[in-house]
């Protein structure tokens, strides 16, 4: 077979028909984060913004979901799923969360998430799992969260650089 590949160009054109390695995990910021003011810049600086490091789930997964709790509109080449049922919007993210960084929280605090342990920049630690973690973020957040997973929505190459994730 030829060497030959699809460009970056090409790639986003066709990104809802490419799979993905079901091991992989991928780094996400809210959408809100991500606006960018007239002049181009980013309102929010880099350095501020949430990074969730998530899991997709498999289509098979997304598929029997769908059955079960909520409606999925397709348009323009990407899907968008309407829940209908908290749990399985949390069982979603007990699946798929991983860790968070520099999550910000109310009275100037942000905490962390390694998996295991949150780390509040107060100094408080505590143990936590995925669920522990959920119970930190807004319904709209865990939306969006949910949408990432079962879309696998990545960052832009300009949205990664110079983010650590």
């Amino acid at each position: 077979m030829p060497d030959v590949r699809l460009t970056d160009e090409m790639l986003k054109k066709v990104q809802g028909c490419v799979g993905f390695d079901l091991n992989d995990t991928f780094a996400y910021v809210p959408k809100a984060f991500r606006e960018k003011n007239k002049e181009g810049s980013y309102v929010i600086p880099k350095e501020l913004w949430p990074v969730f490091t998530l899991k997709s789930r498999d289509g098979v997964e997304v598929a029997e979901i769908e059955d079960v709790s909520g409606m999925v509109e397709y348009k323009d080449g990407a899907s968008l799923f309407h829940p209908q049922s908290g749990k399985h919007r949390i069982a979603t993210l007990e699946r798929g969360l991983k860790a968070i960084k520099r999550m910000p929280l109310e009275k100037e605090r942000t905490f962390d998430w390694d998996g295991e342990t949150v780390r509040i920049s107060d100094g408080t630690t505590k143990k936590a799992d995925a669920i522990g973690v959920i119970r930190y973020l807004k319904a709209s957040l865990q939306v969006e969260l949910q949408n990432a997973i079962n879309e696998r929505s990545t960052l832009t190459e300009e949205e990664k650089r110079g983010l650590e994730s």
